[in-house]
């Protein structure tokens, strides 16, 4: 791998000779609160056509959560790879999981105005899926032309029928997606690319123009150089996102000793280790939000 970053020019100089002090077991620096990051080694499954795993995705759905959703607040909600399993798990139970009550609830507070994840269909095989709230409208689609999940639209109804502006029926649609090739294993970045033009097209509808991305949109016959972007992106906000580490005192309790991930200090969350703790800690997680009632036509073209 560090051949590879050094052949393709993915670092400077000084940014290569920084990262050769870096354990490649060691994980990935900058992402959100409970997100168990990947190891600088995994970055490998960016090389040639590799499928990407659980955890590397949900490091690029956390960056991409940060970028879509710096020009238009709570735009999309990204749900983590594991989601799926447990939206299914739950439906079938007949009985929310503690975690489905917690995202209920955050959307009743501030609802995106999309929510999207990842399904994992036979275990090798990743496809996109999204929820437009206001007009309650479920999307997929598949990078190698398989058909939809049949009760994924049932589930997030049960799941979401009480956090949608208004009762109705529910509508399911094709979400557009880039073929991959017989020999590709690029799966997860045609299903990840096809998540953010959506976001892209309705932050376009909102404010008239979509955000310029880091990350460059998965085409099949530009995946190599797709695949070493995405790389160069994630070596950067590691490189850029050394721990800080923080003594709060908290009234009458021991000092404290809190590790900080930098990108998130002023942004959309906060990552802490606890090194030292003597009680119980809440670190408020602020976010600016707003809400916006549209009429969404871009969805009628897809």
């Amino acid at each position: 791998m560090l051949g590879a970053i050094k052949d393709h020019q993915l670092l400077t100089s000084p940014e290569y000779e920084k990262l050769l002090q870096h354990s490649l077991n060691g994980p990935l620096l900058g992402y959100q609160p409970g997100l168990s990051a990947p190891t600088l080694a995994c970055l490998s499954e960016l090389l040639h056509e590799n499928w990407l795993g659980e955890r590397l995705l949900d490091a690029v759905l956390d960056l991409f959560s940060k970028e879509l959703n710096r020009s238009v607040p709570n735009l999309i909600k990204l749900l983590d790879c594991a989601f799926h399993m447990e939206l299914s798990n739950s439906f079938h139970a007949g009985r929310p999981s503690t975690e489905l009550i917690k995202l209920r609830e955050e959307f009743l507070a501030n609802p995106p105005i999309i929510v999207a994840f990842l399904l994992n269909k036979g275990q090798v095989h990743w496809s996109p899926a999204a929820t437009v709230m206001d007009i309650r409208t479920v999307l997929q689609g598949d990078s190698s032309g398989f058909p939809p999940q049949e009760e994924l639209c049932r589930m997030i109804q049960w799941w979401l029928r009480d956090v949608v502006p208004e009762d109705g029926e529910w509508e399911e649609r094709g979400l557009p997606v880039e073929q991959q090739g017989t020999q590709s294993g690029s799966c997860g970045l045609a299903s990840v690319s096809a998540i953010a033009h959506l976001a892209r097209a309705m932050e376009e509808t909102i404010t008239g123009k979509g955000s310029n991305l880091s990350f460059a949109s998965w085409m099949d016959g530009d995946s190599s150089t797709v695949r070493l972007n995405w790389m160069q992106v994630l070596l950067r906000t590691h490189l850029t996102s050394q721990p800080v580490s923080i003594f709060l005192p908290l009234g009458g309790c021991c000092l404290h000793t809190f590790t900080i991930r930098c990108p998130y200090l002023l942004g959309t969350g906060m990552r802490m280790r606890t090194t030292f703790i003597s009680s119980f800690l809440v670190f408020p997680h602020f976010r600016h939000c707003q809400k916006h009632h549209l009429h969404l036509p871009l969805l009628l073209h897809l």
